[in-house]
């Protein structure tokens, strides 16, 4: 059986350009092209019958920003599963917002980087990485790093989701200085797409538990 192209979502969290098709050899190559609903998609090898175009980032979450539909984009639950249950038992937030930050950050790829040097799945800075005691390369121990910073963030700010995400995206600083999720289109989006995420892993959660 040929197994289907892996559904890539292209966060916005990170604001980096879009590169030509002449990128250098260590930029990501992407396939975006429409799948069977209409929806549009992104993929990491060419879909079969159907029309592709290529696109080139110099990280992988990176443009695109606006383009994805939050509430019907493919979610991903077959991928990183020891690593993401015992994030979960260890940091105590749930398995359905781990899932949902590694989509919004990184739409599950490891290899990601992006321009200001935040690093693989969860889009973790090296000085975080470095403070939690954890190596950002390290897929696992990405993972809970940053589902320990969301844990902290949570806490922080008494369990508000709105405040400890954009302090995730924008820094702790930015929300205390707005009392709440900073102005920035970037962090707005970033909400938008995590919260979306949020609410469509944990229902799928719930569903398959029952």
């Amino acid at each position: 059986m040929t197994s289907k192209p892996l559904i890539l979502l292209v966060s916005t969290a990170i604001a980096a350009g879009l590169l030509s098709s002449s990128a250098a050899a260590n930029s990501v190559k992407i396939y975006k092209y429409q799948d069977a609903h209409g929806n549009l998609a992104f993929a990491d090898r060419p879909p079969v019958d159907t029309e592709f175009k290529e696109l080139f980032y110099d990280c992988y979450a990176c443009g695109n920003k606006n383009q994805i539909d939050f509430f019907t984009v493919p979610l991903i639950t077959d991928r990183f599963e020891e690593e993401i249950l015992a994030a979960h038992e260890q940091s105590g937030i749930s398995i359905g917002l781990i899932r949902a930050m590694i989509h919004a950050e990184s739409g599950f790829n490891h290899r990601a980087k992006s321009s200001k040097g935040a690093i693989g799945l969860t889009q973790l800075m090296p000085k975080t990485a470095d403070e939690l005691g954890v190596d950002p390369y390290d897929d696992a121990q990405n993972i809970l790093g940053g589902s320990m910073y969301m844990a902290t963030l949570l806490k922080r700010y008494n369990g508000d989701l709105q405040k400890a995400g954009a302090a995730y995206n924008a820094g702790p600083g930015a929300v205390d200085q707005h009392n709440g999720p900073p102005p920035f289109a970037e962090t707005t989006e970033y909400l938008k797409r995590l919260t979306t995420l949020y609410q469509r892993y944990e229902q799928l959660e719930q569903t398959s538990t029952n």
